[in-house]
């Protein structure tokens, strides 16, 4: 191993020595050996050595290490998955003998979280923070045993292992690095950055620190989606063509400003922005990347007086790394009413969507075995029974028992900080094409250093055009 592999963070140079070879601090004595008696040698009796107890020894604690937890010692490069690639050092707990401690911040969508972590063994729900003063008072009134923190830096520095944010979508990559630097493994929810430049900020802090990072994209739980991804990946409809998706909510009952005057981020972001749970779904079946986009949005009709000029509908097309492609449509604004999601996979051997009106059934047709419609109602299999209880129909539970186990394992979570930026890119680049007319944009790949180093200083946002009212 190189002397200096690791040692490119400062705070980590103090652990050089522990990578050293041991050397002899003094040449080794020669030893001439005494000659052999000849007399018979004497039985003798030896002494019982002294019973007094071992004298209990405290380890050093180590950076990034909490007691009880064995620590590996792990090394990544920059630009590559921690889990595969060597340069820089991180330490990594064991936690299969320890709970882990959790700290949520936002406590509405938070509580999803929070109320699973009361049922579990392995994991705890022990810090908590939220910037509406109303719900902070709320939740000290109903969990008094669990520390509530004024400010979010508070909620960082506290003595926890993991951070889940389901904070304002706009702030939700800025938090995740404030609490990877700052040695907490993130569950974060969607989407996973606001701006081109917090991506790769993000995809940076995850590689320099080596902790957990997961996007809570719970869509790619539902049922209909884990049945789509079985048939699809066992071969029987072939190679994807094409594949379309939507997620269609109808926000305009909810239209009302905050406590402290402003307007909720879903009544002025672009629709298309909110694309990973449409994408996410579609990607896994896939198992591909997107490489480019185009964008259309429509005009704001359905809401005219909301103070924010959001269009009701985006659309995106997107075209895959292996040709295929996506279709993707975001409504907000709409008159059909409630919430939808519908997702259809063309492939060379079968195709595949879900019911428009149930969206809980599946239609299948595979050609090649029957020319009928087989249709179904998937239901989860995996912890069934520990997944019923929790949110949007057992799927929240999926969410965070996987990223639970990834830290526990110390191995890649199913939705990881790459896969997080394929879906969420297209939402920025489609609404940025939307607005320059239609012009397509190649999709960067961030998991290569070199493609998302041109986006760095890339923070454009929609926020910025807003009125200055909201």
């Amino acid at each position: 191993m190189p002397a200096d592999v690791g040692f490119r963070q400062p705070h980590l140079a103090r652990l050089k020595p522990l990578l050293q070879p041991r050397l002899p601090t003094r040449p080794v004595e020669a030893v001439t050996p005494a000659p052999a008696s000849p007399r018979p040698a004497k039985a003798v009796t030896p002494t019982p050595a002294p019973t007094r107890p071992a004298e209990a020894v405290t380890p050093t604690p180590l950076r990034g290490r909490r007691p009880n937890c064995t620590t590996r010692i792990i090394v990544v490069q920059r630009g590559l998955s921690p889990y595969n690639s060597p340069s820089f050092l991180f330490f990594q707990n064991d936690y299969s003998m320890n709970r882990l401690r959790i700290g949520i911040i936002g406590l509405k969508r938070g509580m999803t979280f929070g109320r699973q972590l009361f049922e579990r063994d392995d994991a705890e729900f022990v810090a908590a923070c939220d910037h509406n003063s109303a719900v902070r008072k709320q939740f000290s009134e109903a969990h008094s045993g669990i520390k509530l923190c004024e400010t979010y830096d508070e909620l960082v520095g506290s003595d926890i292992d993991a951070v889940v944010i389901a904070s304002y979508c706009p702030d939700h990559a800025p938090m995740a690095v404030q609490a990877l630097r700052a040695g907490k493994h993130v569950l974060s929810e969607v989407t996973a950055f606001h701006t081109l430049g917090q991506g790769v900020e993000l995809c940076r802090a995850v590689e320099d620190t080596g902790f957990t990072y997961m996007m809570a994209e719970n869509t790619c739980y539902l049922p209909v989606i884990e049945e789509m991804k079985r048939v699809h990946h066992s071969g029987q409809t072939g190679q994807l063509i094409h594949a379309e998706c939507e997620y269609v909510h109808d926000l305009r009952p909810e239209w009302k400003r905050e406590e402290d005057g402003n307007i909720h981020w879903r009544l002025w972001q672009p629709c298309i922005y909110y694309c990973t749970h449409s994408l996410g779904p579609i990607f896994q079946i896939a198992k591909d990347r997107p490489a480019s986009v185009t964008g259309i949005e429509s005009g704001a009709f359905t809401a005219p007086d909301w103070p924010t000029p959001r269009a009701d509908v985006g659309v995106a097309l997107i075209q895959m790394a292996s040709g295929a492609t996506v279709k993707v449509l975001l409504s907000f604004g709409n008159t059909r009413g409630g919430c939808t999601h519908h997702y259809v996979v063309f492939g060379t051997k079968g195709h595949m969507e879900s019911d428009r009106m149930n969206p809980a059934r599946l239609h299948v047709r595979l050609p090649e075995k029957d020319a009928e419609w087989q249709s179904s109602e998937p239901t989860h299999h995996r912890l069934a029974e520990r997944a019923a209880n929790s949110g949007h129909g057992g799927i929240d539970f999926y969410v965070l028992h996987d990223f639970i186990e990834a830290v526990k394992a110390g191995q890649p979570p199913p939705i990881d900080v790459y896969d997080a930026a394929d879906m969420t890119l297209p939402g920025i680049l489609g609404h940025r094409s939307a607005v320059n007319g239609g012009q397509p944009y190649s999709i960067p790949n961030f998991r290569n250093e070199a493609e998302r180093k041109p986006h760095e200083d890339d923070q454009a946002s929609p926020r910025d055009n807003l009125p200055a009212s909201v």
